[in-house]
This record gives C-alpha cells, sequence and structure tokens, in this order.
C-alpha cells in the first residue's frame, strides 16, 4: 500500500517538471564532444548567448529577444568509460529561479514561526492572531504560484527554440545518442 502511494506521489512529481533535466551518453569523449558542441553553437543560424567554462555550458537567449521569462540551458560533459555523458538542465534564468527559491523559503519560515506562535497562543488561552498571519502567507504562495505558472507560458516559446537547439546539437553530436536511465 505504501508503495503505491509512494509511486503514485513520485509520478505526480515528476509530471510537475520545474526544471526539466535530461542526460544522454555519447560515444565522443568529452573534449571532442565538448569542440563538436562549441562548432554547432558558432555556426547555428539562430544565435544564442552560451559560456563555455570548462566542462560547463550555459545557454541563454540572446540579448534582443530576452525579457525577464527567458528560460536558459546548462550543460554539463563528464567524461565516461564509454565515451562522455552530457548532463543537461532546462529552467529560468537564475535571478528568476533565485527570487522564487527566496520567495518560497521566506514563506516557509514565516508560517511556522507563526504556527508556533499561533499555537503558543492557543495553549495559552489568548487570542491565536499569529494565526491570521498564515491567511496572508497562503494568498502570497498562491500568488507567486500564478506568477510562475505565468513566467512558464511567457518563455515557452523560448524554451521550445532552446529544445531544439539542444537536441538538434546532440544529434549532430553523435546519431546514436542514447538517453540514459534512472534520471
Amino acid at each position: 500500500m505504501f508503495y503505491i502511494c509512494f509511486m503514485t506521489i513520485e509520478h505526480s512529481l515528476e509530471k510537475l517538471h520545474l526544471r526539466p533535466r535530461f542526460k544522454y551518453k555519447v560515444h565522443d569523449s568529452a573534449d571532442k564532444s565538448l569542440a563538436t558542441l562549441r562548432a554547432h553553437f558558432d555556426a547555428s543560424e539562430y544565435k544564442f548567448r552560451g559560456e563555455f567554462v570548462g566542462e560547463h555550458i550555459i545557454i541563454t537567449v540572446n540579448k534582443n529577444d530576452e525579457h525577464y521569462w527567458s528560460p536558459s540551458v546548462s550543460l554539463r560533459i563528464l567524461q565516461h568509460k564509454e565515451g562522455s555523458i552530457i548532463k543537461g538542465l532546462f529552467g529560468p534564468r537564475p535571478e528568476v529561479w533565485t527570487l522564487f527559491a527566496f520567495l518560497r523559503f521566506a514563506m516557509l519560515t514565516a508560517s511556522i514561526f507563526l504556527t508556533i506562535i499561533g499555537l503558543a497562543q492557543l495553549t495559552l488561552d489568548n487570542t491565536p492572531w499569529a494565526l491570521y498571519g498564515l491567511l496572508p502567507i497562503l494568498a502570497l504562495a498562491v500568488i507567486v504560484w500564478i506568477a510562475g505558472r505565468i513566467g512558464k507560458q511567457a518563455g515557452q516559446s523560448q524554451m521550445d527554440l532552446l529544445k531544439n537547439y539542444v537536441f538538434t546539437a546532440l544529434k549532430d553530436l553523435d546519431e546514436n545518442v542514447e538517453e540514459e536511465e534512472g534520471w
């Protein structure tokens, strides 16, 4: 019973795709894969901005097309015994992700603090004014969630461009690209 409940929750969480991840095995070495991806990046007709730092590649939308909700993709190329593994992470720009993470952390901290004070007030037979403070936090949580959904829709077309670009680059890298299981 517990296993079925856990698997249902895990399946539901996979559908959220807050920051979609992927992992591919390529038959070339990490250095050759990095050089091929750099060449593909330089030859692309739609110019994305890219930062190549060691084994990391961060690709973002062109400055002219960028808006607050523009997505980015982060790639990491690791050497493997049979070639290389490319790990990718799609998501919002780091500034947006940090803002939303901070807001969620602040709401969680405030709700824990207010709950503790409110329960203490209840046990002392005082008016639990702190528990009423949970309502604005709940309203803020709903607003943050809605803002995230709006932002996801606003950046969807650019996300599709980035996905096409990355997966085209991976296919150019190796026609026999294999998606890793268990990721």
